[in-house]
């Protein structure tokens, strides 16, 4: 990263370019002071350390709604699963292990339809705000909820029992039930409509797989769809 920055920019352009960089909030700490006596190669290699960090940051961010991806999510339920794993290895027999880490598999109800008679943009809008009620009811340091892709959110609990879980889950539901979904229309009007959401949801347990937890989970969701929609359904 250090030969590639110093062969791209060269002469006092780079030195232009580190300090500027080396300035912004974007990749600087606060305590700064020190970066103005760095030489060329000191400069490029925390320019990149930043970058690096920036892109990694950013690699796991979903543009849409700011939540974590699919593969924030991955990295997630993957800790879990392994934590999950260590835990049967060192208990003594299946009974006294505690199943404490739940999972919630989230999905917009009839969104293509929402899509298709209001517009994408419309659409966009609400993921955003659906978003914004699943960020302030997961509020845990912990708990990580992503959005899995397109209308499809996944909620990852550590330590929490499946009667946690569902109540999670439950919340969610009902939170999205009662906000009011505002958006302009494709004819550029100003709507607001009530959507609802559905819930499946499945706890950790022995020699559970990373696809077999979230097949419950994902079995539940469409339980709960065929339920009539706008509820959790759950298996522990």
């Amino acid at each position: 990263m250090v030969k590639s920055l110093e062969n791209e920019i060269e002469g006092d352009s780079f030195d232009v370019v580190a300090d500027v960089l080396c300035n912004s909030y974007s990749y600087v700490p606060e305590n700064i002071d020190a970066m103005v006596e760095l030489n060329k190669a000191e400069k490029a290699n925390y320019i990149g350390r930043n970058l690096a960090e920036k892109a990694e940051s950013l690699s796991l961010e979903d543009d849409l709604t700011g939540l974590p991806n699919r593969r924030a999510f991955d990295i997630a339920i993957g800790h879990e699963i392994t934590r999950g794993s260590r835990g049967s290895h060192s208990a003594k027999n299946e009974k006294s292990i505690k199943y404490n880490s739940g999972l919630i598999v989230l999905d917009i109800d009839n969104f293509k339809e929402f899509n298709d008679t209001y517009g994408h943009k419309a659409g966009d809008a609400v993921l955003q705000k659906v978003a914004d009620v699943y960020r302030n009811i997961v509020t845990r340091d912990n708990d990580v909820v992503a959005r899995y892709g397109g209308e499809e959110f996944a909620v990852v609990l550590p330590d929490t029992s499946y009667e946690g879980t569902m109540k999670v889950a439950k919340d969610i539901v009902e939170g999205v039930a009662r906000e009011p979904m505002t958006f302009t229309n494709e004819s550029g009007e100003e709507c607001e409509k009530f959507i609802t959401i559905s819930a499946g949801v499945a706890n950790y347990m022995v020699k559970d797989s990373v696809d077999s937890l979230f097949g419950r989970a994902d079995s539940r969701l469409y339980d709960a769809k065929g339920a009539g929609r706008n509820c959790a359904v759950g298996r522990s």
